[in-house]
């Protein structure tokens, strides 16, 4: 016979399931596209156009009486590529922490954290490309998906605090 409190604590963990599962989306997806966008530059001599992947800034110009491209700048922007690893790995060890709430809910705290951070270096970056080769940048939509994924660690946070922290522990 089952109680009310055992479908509670059923739809408790499934809700936090679900958290979890679109965090790790979320976290997946950023790696398809970059953060930002570009808008090229028209000069008397030349057009500069910028891309972005995941590792890498690159300005482009090609001359218009000859149509020749030449790179001249690339710019490293792997620590994006690399805090994104670390947010993904923490979503996805958040899921698979079956062993104990509290050991999830410090998973779920670091990895809020590490999305704060992935922020700070998009910040940075986005000051160095304008300030370096004075590019009009703006965010994707990818940009708000560590947004989506530190939700997510907030509330799978909050369940856990709901549902009693460390209940678990308590029992065994």
């Amino acid at each position: 016979m089952s109680t009310g409190n055992d479908n509670a604590e059923l739809r408790s963990m499934y809700r936090r399931w679900a958290y979890m599962i679109i965090a790790i989306i979320a976290s997946a997806v950023l790696f398809t596209r970059p953060v930002f966008s570009f808008q090229s530059d028209k000069g008397i001599i030349y057009t500069r156009s910028f891309t972005m992947d995941q590792k890498y800034f690159t300005v482009t110009q090609t001359e218009l009486d000859t149509g020749i491209e030449h790179i001249t700048a690339v710019m490293s922007v792997k620590w994006l590529h690399r805090i994104n690893k670390v947010m993904l790995w923490g979503c996805i060890l958040c899921l698979l922490c079956f062993w104990s709430k509290s050991w999830r809910f410090w998973i779920a705290l670091v990895t809020a954290c590490i999305t704060g951070v992935y922020y700070v270096f998009m910040a940075y970056y986005a000051m160095k490309i304008s300030e370096d080769h004075y590019a009009t940048l703006y965010p994707t939509f990818m940009a708000f998906l560590p947004a989506i994924v530190l939700q997510m660690m907030i509330l799978v946070q909050q369940n856990i605090r709901r549902e009693g922290m460390y209940r678990d522990e308590e029992e065994s």
